[in-house]
């Protein structure tokens, strides 16, 4: 079983941002994280990829942090559990959350 708990998640350009995912996969399942073209993401400058086994330990706390946000980056993001019973994925858009500064109040 997985579940997201945001399916859509805003944030502006040059800000941090962290996805979230939660698995429950017995026997215990290899997650990860995918960009919308199906490629796996793996950990570097921009990206830092997180799994907390809980318990009970079938349990999985997954998250994605992504640095310093560009418009490349918006659109589709995949978590993804796979166990020998099957497999299954969750899906996060990250879309533009426009916030400008105007005259010392916030808009967007």
């Amino acid at each position: 079983m997985l579940w997201i708990p945001h399916q859509l998640v805003g944030v502006p350009l040059y800000f941090n941002v962290t996805l979230e995912c939660f698995t429950e996969a017995h026997p215990t399942s290899l997650n990860y994280w995918t960009r919308e073209d199906g490629h796996m993401i793996h950990d570097s400058k921009k990206y830092r990829t997180e799994s907390n086994v809980g318990m009970p330990i079938y349990k999985t706390h997954m998250r994605l942090h992504i640095y310093n946000i560009q418009q490349t980056d918006y659109g589709t993001y995949k978590c993804v559990a796979k166990n020998p019973r099957g497999e299954t994925d969750g899906t996060i858009r990250l879309y533009s959350e426009y916030n400008t500064v105007f005259n010392g109040f916030a808009c967007g």
